[in-house]
């Protein structure tokens, strides 16, 4: 029997957190964890003014996806479809950065 796959579109802060949280409750067997977003990091769009005011750096506002989602499968690319009753997601994939 495989194992379900849970798919989350996006890396917002939602999606994220979601994705933390699953891999909190979820022992590694249950469930894989698969990321679709068109980058490896999250980016503070709050914090952008404060980089532009020189108060930051950019590499503060951008935090690396991939260190804070440990058991997460980080897809690079965008859905573009998804059809629910069949359980696709139609992935454009791009080059991971």
């Amino acid at each position: 029997m495989t194992r379900p796959k849970i798919l989350v579109v996006g890396a917002g802060f939602a999606g994220v957190e979601c994705l933390q949280r699953l891999e909190r409750k979820l022992s590694p067997g249950e469930a894989e964890l698969v990321l679709v977003s068109p980058s490896d990091y999250q980016l503070y769009l709050p914090l952008l003014p404060h980089v532009a005011a020189g108060v930051l750096t950019p590499q503060s506002v951008a935090v690396s996806l991939r260190r804070r989602l440990r058991r997460t499968r980080i897809c690079p690319g965008g859905a573009i479809g998804i059809d629910a009753k069949a359980k696709v997601c139609v992935i454009r994939r791009s080059r991971a950065r």
